[in-house]
């Protein structure tokens, strides 16, 4: 017998022991008992129940001389192509006050945090973290990314596929590996206590993992099944993104996000397009993970129920092939099993009964 009890909503959470309080009274259940959350795993729970704002924090050591004047200048041009109504007479300065590139700090205009990090000159003058590390764990090589979040896109997505290119094209398609290291980007955390960590990048073998500061925000918690569900950590830096130029995955001109367009869908598609397992996700409260593989993994399971609906709890699905694998059971014997789990609302099927692409879920 397998028992999943869900979590809290992330409005409620940290649950904790009420006479110890949040900080001393928090826990995360693992697999060799229960460990105490982290003041920085605590904070970005209870974040989660208002609106962050820190990528509208005042960068008030830098000017308007720190940001790359071209690249004021497209978004200008965008605000005003994509809403004429509002800005199509307003001054270039002004759009950039109302859309949270600049703001009026002691009298002058200064960047943003957000400003910073999309049209920065060098946005690490200011915050030396703020940055990527790619690594390949083969060889050792370590790369640091750093300037403005269009380059370090630019530049992480051309480091990957000279390092992925195979005889056919790529080990896992540049459109994928894009998005992921935009989402790891946009939705990091940029509070004081996230500032003096990486974006890593970790190239291994058999996998793709690309890692940020900073547990998923909200309702934006990892399902699949909800389509057109997005909440954004920082929605500043989201809006300027959508008009901060950078080329796309194939090299061809752009911004960095497309308005309306969700990027963890985007990676779902580019992956089957190309025939690779669905990214697996983990959500550490305190960082996020998006891992590709090169293959479907095999691990051999030994108690049915119970192992199936582990690996469920942390994938969101798993195709029937996967399932025939991992259990060493024939396929009549797998379908068996899970037509019983079915019927006692354990699981459920995410495609219509005899689809060839047929692959588990939780119940909802």
């Amino acid at each position: 017998m397998a028992a999943v009890i869900p979590a809290l909503e992330p409005d409620l959470r940290p649950a904790y022991i009420t006479d110890r309080g949040p900080v001393a009274g928090s826990f995360i259940r693992t697999g060799d008992g229960d460990k105490r959350l982290t003041h920085y795993e605590v904070d970005r729970m209870c974040e989660s129940r208002m609106q962050p704002v820190w990528d509208t924090e005042h960068v008030s050591e830098a000017s308007v001389t720190d940001l790359d004047a071209a690249v004021l200048k497209t978004m200008v041009e965008r605000n005003r192509a994509m809403t004429p109504s509002v800005f199509g007479g307003m001054a270039g300065e002004e759009i950039l006050v109302k859309t949270g590139v600049l703001a009026e700090g002691a009298g002058r205009l200064v960047p943003t945090l957000g400003g910073l990090l999309a049209a920065g000159v060098y946005p690490q003058q200011f915050f030396p973290r703020l940055n990527i590390v790619l690594t390949v764990r083969r060889t050792g090589e370590t790369r640091s990314i750093n300037g403005p979040v269009p380059y370090m896109v630019e530049t992480a997505v051309n480091l990957l596929a000279e390092r992925l290119r195979t005889a056919d094209g790529f080990a896992y398609p540049l459109r994928a590996c894009r998005e992921a290291v935009v989402n790891a980007l946009q939705h990091r955390d940029y509070s004081p206590e996230g500032r003096g960590s990486q974006v890593r990048i970790d190239l291994f073998d058999d996998r793709l993992e690309i890692l940020n500061p900073g547990g998923f925000f909200r309702a934006a918690v990892y399902n699949r099944q909800i389509h057109g569900l997005a909440a954004l950590r920082n929605a500043n830096l989201t809006r300027i993104l959508e008009c901060t130029p950078c080329p796309d995955a194939d090299g061809r001109p752009g911004t960095v996000l497309e308005p309306g367009t969700q990027g963890l869908l985007l990676i779902d598609e580019a992956l089957e397009a190309a025939g690779r397992p669905r990214a697996v996700v983990h959500d550490w409260v305190s960082a996020v993970s998006f891992v590709f593989f090169r293959e479907e993994r095999i691990v051999h399971w030994t108690d049915f129920e119970y192992d199936l609906t582990t690996a469920l709890s942390e994938r969101d699905s798993i195709a029937l092939t996967e399932i025939v694998r991992c259990s060493g059971l024939s396929r009549s014997t797998v379908l068996a099993k899970l037509r019983r789990m079915i019927d006692a609302g354990l699981i459920e099927r995410t495609e219509p009964l005899h689809s060839p692409r047929q692959r588990y879920r939780l119940s909802s």
